[in-house]
């Protein structure tokens, strides 16, 4: 009796174990997402781009300008709060924690942590979207377009037209810049429909970035670099390529 009793003790435990673990096991592979739009507090349902400042502000560029969130509530903000025309594309944030905005149709906006104000505004500079804004090493802010190439700001100004800048517009670079990104070396790439691009600064001109394997029938669309250094290239239609630096 005594031999069973203890049979059936250590089976009880060792179901009551197995079900603990799986118990903890089916927590642990659940994930809760919220889901916020128009209903949650958004102006606007299409995101385009998303920035976190230096308060933790989470900033989202829509079709309608621009919204803050603090995580709880949206402050949604137009063209009625100083920013330009059209929505907003791009959020890049500076070396001073300015906000840089890029908006369809080519404006470009600034929030100094208290006001927004026009930088240039749409379709007067710029006619196309803004693509992408950086700084490099040097200091300089690049901003580049869909269609009309891409300024280097050597020194900013109150706007665009009283800043010292310079024009980089087909050539060998192109017209249709897609994207850029800066590596952890300070090389600076630009995407655009004539393969990816780099700076060469004691040219100032641009080079061909091409390495034996890259895809040259599929369009570029985006670049990024690792922690080990690898660049991983997305395409249109055409899948996923790394480059591996030491190989």
């Amino acid at each position: 009796m005594k031999e069973n009793l203890v049979e059936r003790l250590l089976i009880y435990w060792l179901i009551i174990g197995f079900l603990i673990a799986f118990s903890q096991q089916s927590n642990a592979q659940n994930y809760f997402f919220d889901h916020s739009g128009v209903a949650s507090g958004l102006a606007q349902s299409t995101i385009f781009a998303i920035q976190q400042d230096s308060y933790d502000y989470i900033w989202l560029g829509t079709r309608a300008g621009v919204s803050r969130f603090d995580g709880n509530n949206y402050i949604n903000y137009t063209v009625e709060d100083g920013i330009a025309q059209n929505g907003v594309r791009i959020i890049f944030r500076d070396k001073n924690d300015n906000l840089w905005f890029g908006h369809s149709g080519g404006g470009i906006s600034i929030f100094d942590g208290k006001n927004f104000r026009v930088f240039s505004p749409s379709n007067s500079f710029f006619k196309s979207d803004i693509t992408a804004i950086l700084s490099d090493n040097n200091g300089a802010l690049w901003i580049t377009s869909e269609l009309e190439g891409v300024i280097r700001i050597k020194e900013i100004s109150k706007s665009l037209s009283d800043s010292k800048y310079e024009l980089y517009f087909g050539g060998d670079l192109s017209d249709r810049v897609y994207s850029a990104y800066k590596g952890k070396d300070g090389a600076l790439y630009f995407i655009t429909d004539a393969y990816i691009k780099t700076y060469i600064p004691e040219k100032n001109s641009f080079e061909i970035f091409f390495k034996e394997g890259m895809p040259t029938f599929y369009q570029i669309t985006c670049i990024y670099e690792d922690q080990k250094e690898n660049l991983w290239l997305g395409t249109l239609n055409g899948g996923l390529y790394r480059y591996n630096k030491v190989n």
